[in-house]
């Protein structure tokens, strides 16, 4: 169990991180960088603590990292959010989404940055 809370906590830290990452690519100001990172960073607790769990407060890279939506939180509620007549567990739809953005904002961060090098 120890194991797979650090795995999912790593592969969600990682995940904020691309994402920083990628926003601090596009933006050209340090302000603007700090204050959407503060948003994405806070968004699923606040979300968590308004709604429950929903997609929003699962999807986002820093969902395995929160307060009271954190990924132990996950496992232990048995929470399951539903689309169409399909069920997903919270803590699987977390490690999905935290892997694909890794990958995705890695990829448009190293694109982004490589862009603005060139020009």
């Amino acid at each position: 169990m120890q194991i797979i809370l650090a795995a999912a906590g790593l592969l969600s830290v990682l995940a904020t991180v691309s994402c920083m990452l990628f926003l601090s690519a596009k933006c050209k100001d340090t302000l603007t960088v700090l204050l959407i990172s503060i948003v994405v960073l806070l968004m699923p607790l606040f979300a968590y603590v308004a709604m429950g769990a929903t997609w929003l407060s699962t999807i986002l890279p820093s969902a395995g990292i929160g307060m009271q939506n954190n990924f132990l939180s996950q496992l232990a509620n048995f929470n399951y959010l539903n689309i169409g007549g399909m069920s997903f567990w919270t803590p699987h739809v977390i490690l999905i989404s935290a892997g694909i953005e890794l990958f995705v904002f890695t990829f448009l961060a190293i694109h982004s940055y490589c862009r603005h090098q060139v020009a």
